[in-house]
């Protein structure tokens, strides 16, 4: 049975080694929900847990759009799906590309 109470509490509390081990045992803890219906990576972005974050994305947590967004991460939508997330930095540039190719195009 998952401990989802202290798999958050180790994310309120930063313990990096506890979130991976809990993980490991049990990897949909990555995709649970706390009282407040916080997934767990947006616990650890409002609870100022950037190692924990991290962890999480790297272990393949779920990301929500406003989720993407509080993480630092931009987004790549396409037909409103997620499908890539970047580093806020590489998404203006790829918006930025975007925008000078669409420009270049000729007017229909």
């Amino acid at each position: 049975m998952s401990d989802v109470q202290g798999f958050f509490a180790a994310i309120r509390g930063g313990d990096v080694a506890k979130v991976q081990a809990m993980l490991t045992e049990d990897p949909p803890l990555a995709e649970s929900k706390n009282e407040q219906k916080q997934s767990p990576v947006l616990a650890a972005v409002y609870g100022g847990q950037s190692a924990v974050r991290d962890l999480l994305i790297a272990h393949g947590a779920h990301l929500e759009l406003h989720e993407a967004v509080a993480a630092g991460k931009g987004v790549v939508l396409v037909d409103g799906r997620l499908v890539e997330n970047l580093h806020v930095e590489e998404a203006m540039r790829i918006v930025a590309l975007t925008e000078a190719i669409e420009a270049q195009r000729p007017a229909r």
